[in-house]
């Protein structure tokens, strides 16, 4: 590989890639969902989409120092990253938030992963931390619906199950 390949790679990796979690980044994640909306749209397939996020985790930061919240962000992607399908799109949003986007899944699927990633997280013993818990909004999409549409209603089910409670999956 040459020099110019070597740099390319590395300017591709850090404009794609989370540098912290290794996982997608929010850049590679809208022009990934945007280009998977439009193969649902035309095929009329179905994808689905967990956005979730670490319950109170300004209290992690706050007890333990950002640099454990920085093991807590790693270590729950790479716990995620084994319990998801080769197909399926994982990023992080931003600070403590994640999507999966699930090509070709219903939400009842969905939330069969939201249930597996839940006990995986229950059973996990994070350093220092111990325990984590987190909050899932699931949809799919409606038909030929927008873009838009779809991640407002993705974030409103996130809000509410951070609403009731807390540690717990909703579906809209």
């Amino acid at each position: 590989m040459g020099q110019f390949s070597v740099k390319k790679f590395k300017l591709s990796r850090l404009a794609y890639y989370d540098k912290l979690t290794g996982i997608y980044n929010r850049r590679k994640l809208d022009e990934l969902l945007s280009m998977e909306h439009k193969i649902t749209k035309r095929y009329n397939r179905s994808l689905s989409a967990l956005f979730f996020d670490i319950d109170h985790f300004k209290k992690v930061n706050d007890t333990y120092g950002h640099d454990i919240g920085d093991v807590v962000l790693s270590n729950l992607a790479t716990l995620i990253s084994h319990q998801i399908r080769e197909t399926d799109i994982f990023a992080r949003w931003g600070g403590e938030e994640f999507i999966i986007l699930l090509p070709e899944t219903t939400t009842l699927e969905a939330e069969i992963l939201a249930e597996e990633i839940m006990m995986s997280l229950s059973l996990y013993t994070f350093p220092e931390v111990s325990k984590i818990t987190i909050s899932i909004g699931i949809t799919a999409i409606k038909g030929k619906e927008r873009l838009h549409t779809f991640t407002k209603r993705l974030d409103d089910a996130l809000y509410k199950a951070k609403k009731d409670g807390r540690n717990r999956f909703i579906v809209l």
